[in-house]
């Protein structure tokens, strides 16, 4: 069995709404979380959050500005070391809200938050990955604690079993929890970031973030993806994810 640990993204603008995670196996999380945690703790970081080491607020509010870079730095070094493998979903949110109110159909499927649209596709495409790699492995999924949707979630997650037969022997189980306990959550974290400020880059004509691009050309990275006003019409007019 192999470990997905995810979590989502947005910047205060609503601009860009991510999700976005790794996968590995177990012994690979294992020698990562042990590189991480002691990093964190040379700058007396307990709980890595990248919008805080790039805001320099919360745990991170007594670092100099150099010292966040270097620790963002490190962390993103290990990453492209490591052996997982990096997925993401960034969905617009202008796009999102307008299509969601052309009419019920769309506000129906699409849901109330980009959350749960970019949640299913992360899970499709991570078991589509291991489907094509044609293994025999199974994945189960850890997201950070969200109470506001985790029910709801939950729900959807039997959905995408029951509408994508091929991929339901992948899916094991589905589990919500606190990234102050679960470091590998903190590691998705920095992705999620990483990948949002990326996506709201790329909508405003820039290159990519320097640790995207480390992670690209380290090929840790499988799938990163913009949804906009185009896929998204799609998806609310044919009312499933065409998405493989």
């Amino acid at each position: 069995m192999l470990h997905v640990y995810c979590d989502e993204s947005y910047d205060a603008s609503h601009t860009v709404y991510t999700l976005a995670g790794f996968l590995g196996h177990e012994d690979e999380w294992a020698g990562l979380v042990d590189q991480w945690s002691a990093r964190c703790s040379l700058d007396g970081i307990s709980c890595y959050h990248a919008t805080e080491c790039a805001g320099q607020w919360g745990e991170f509010s007594g670092l100099p500005q150099e010292k966040c870079i270097a620790l963002n730095s490190d962390l993103i070094t290990y990453l492209a070391k490591s052996k997982l493998a990096g997925f993401g979903i960034s969905i617009s949110y202008r796009d999102f809200e307008e299509i969601s109110q052309e009419n019920d159909r769309a506000r129906d499927f699409l849901g109330p938050s980009p959350y749960y649209l970019g949640m299913q596709i992360l899970v499709i495409r991570c078991c589509h990955e291991i489907k094509m790699e044609s293994t025999d492995y199974t994945l189960a999924f850890f997201f950070d604690q969200n109470e506001e949707v985790s029910g709801r979630a939950k729900a959807l997650y039997d959905e995408v079993r029951k509408r994508n037969p091929g991929l339901d022997t992948y899916m094991r189980s589905l589990t919500y929890a606190d990234k102050r306990k679960l470091v590998p959550l903190q590691i998705a974290d920095e992705l999620a970031f990483e990948t949002m400020k990326n996506a709201q880059g790329i909508l405003e004509g820039r290159r990519d973030r320097k640790p995207i691009a480390r992670l690209k050309g380290a090929k840790v990275l499988c799938s990163l993806e913009m949804l906009g006003r185009s896929g998204l019409e799609q998806i609310a007019r044919d009312g499933k994810l065409n998405i493989i």
